[in-house]
């Protein structure tokens, strides 16, 4: 028996997974804010093809990020980046990778409230750079765009 998926998954995996749904046709991937295991969001597939809904990754309450933003990013080596809303060493979010062939998770940087907090939307590449803005943080607790280089792993706020 096949499992019935709501029309409002579906359209949301396939608004969530815009920028990685070129690149991976097959499959595709999104992100929650809630639910999962202990309600602080998930990373999923959906292949098309076969109908098939794939829960990938529970996030943990606090470390190592919680409440994913928005969509997933296809870091063109075969890996996915996203951001984190709170959670992260500094409770204030995170930028995570995803590795959709080892089902790996993993902490890129924590985000502090300096430098921007509570990252939202999702990122974009520019070159090898990739870019974000954050709700708060900053030098006047008015959110920042930032920048992230995940071959140095830094993060500068513009």
């Amino acid at each position: 028996m096949k499992k019935q998926i709501p029309l409002f998954v579906i359209l949301s995996l396939l608004i969530a997974s815009q920028p990685a749904f070129a690149q991976h046709i097959s499959t595709l991937w999104g992100v929650t804010q809630k639910g999962g295991t202990d309600d602080f969001g998930s990373l999923y597939h959906y292949k098309p093809s076969s109908a098939n809904y794939t829960l990938d990754h529970n996030f943990p309450a606090i470390n190592p990020g919680t409440n994913p933003s928005e969509d997933l990013i296809d870091a063109g080596n075969g890996k996915f980046y996203g951001i984190t809303m709170l959670g992260g060493a500094y409770g204030v979010g995170t930028i995570f990778e995803w590795d959709p062939v080892t089902n790996v998770h993993s902490k890129k940087i924590d985000m502090e409230a300096s430098e921007g907090s509570r990252p939202s939307g999702s990122l974009t590449k520019f070159g090898s750079k990739y870019y974000g803005m954050t709700i708060d943080g900053g030098s006047n607790n008015y959110g920042v765009i930032f920048e992230w280089d995940d071959i140095g792993k830094r993060s500068t706020n513009r």
